[in-house]
């Protein structure tokens, strides 16, 4: 069984806060102190609650290690990327901000969004992604260890 540390719940808690009052929050913590895991726990949380919840990230490793994180804690999820088989009928989705950058004017945008990497948003894809998201009405959650 996975356990957040402490602080990682308390992180969660603060965001969800923030969420009440902002239609985005940031979430910064270094390296390695267990973003992905608590993407992971705030994505389950939501999807709990019958909420659609995607999880953008942009590389690849970046995509298997969160599917990976999603399944130790057992969140079915579907992907979106390139090359890979897609399955709608999940409220959960990993997807590539790549795939999404040219696929987003067909989908349904989801209840929450959780960027990966989040620094990134000024770059061309990121920003249309989260404006089509946000204009939609959808909470977003950025996530990064350099803002």
């Amino acid at each position: 069984m996975v356990t957040l540390r402490p602080y990682q719940e308390e992180m969660i808690v603060r965001v969800r806060e923030r969420l009440r009052v902002h239609k985005s929050v940031l979430l910064q913590l270094s390296t390695g102190a267990g973003k992905t895991l608590m993407g992971a726990f705030m994505t389950a949380s939501t999807s709990s609650r019958g909420r659609s919840t995607w999880f953008a990230i942009h590389r690849d490793f970046l995509l298997s290690q969160t599917v990976a994180a999603f399944n130790r804690i057992g969140i079915p999820c579907g992907v979106i990327a390139a090359g890979q088989r897609p399955n709608p009928f999940v409220p959960v989705q990993v997807v590539s901000i790549p795939t999404l950058a040219r696929r987003y004017p067909k989908l349904t945008p989801p209840q929450l969004l959780i960027v990966d990497e989040c620094h990134h948003l000024p770059s061309r894809p990121w920003a249309v992604i989260s404006r089509w998201h946000l204009e939609a009405g959808g909470p977003m959650i950025g996530r990064t260890a350099t803002p």
